[in-house]
Parts: structure tokens; C-alpha cells; sequence
């Protein structure tokens, strides 16, 4: 590969890793709100009802978000220490 198509691809990768990482980050903040922050309006359903949502986030908002998110700072990490050489 020459130079230029080296360069390009290394700014779209950092690009979608930006993408990739604020999404996760959002989602983890969704599910801050919602799962993890006790409720102050109660909603008439039982305790057992709300925490079963609580980890309903939690599994399947929750764990792909972090998993965005450190995947999406991962090319931002690579590319910080090749630049420090």
C-alpha cells in the first residue's frame, strides 16, 4: 500500500472508532439512567418486575455498549502510542 491509501484508511478507522465510541458511551449513560439510578415516580409494578428491567438493561443495552465503547477507543489507543514512537 502506498502512503496516501495508508492514510486514508488509518482516518477512517479513527473516524468510525470516534462513531463507534460515542455511541457506546451514550448507550452506557441510557443505562445509567435507567437502570442503575433508583426511580423516585413509582410505577404501581412490583419490585421484582422493576428489577428484572433493571438487568434487562443492564445484559443487553449495557454490556454492548461497553463493548462499543472500548472497542471504538481502541484504534484511538493504538494510534496514541505508534504516534509517541
Amino acid at each position: 500500500m502506498d502512503m496516501r491509501t495508508r492514510k486514508i484508511m488509518s482516518a477512517a478507522l479513527l473516524f468510525l472508532g470516534a462513531c463507534s465510541a460515542v455511541l457506546g458511551l451514550w448507550g452506557l449513560v441510557m443505562v445509567i439512567k435507567m437502570a442503575l439510578l433508583p426511580s423516585t415516580d413509582a410505577m404501581g409494578h412490583s419490585r421484582q418486575y422493576e428489577e428484572g428491567w433493571r438487568l434487562f438493561f443492564m445484559l443487553f443495552i449495557g454490556l454492548p455498549s461497553l463493548a462499543a465503547l472500548l472497542g471504538g477507543l481502541a484504534p484511538w489507543l493504538i494510534w496514541w502510542r505508534n504516534r509517541r514512537k
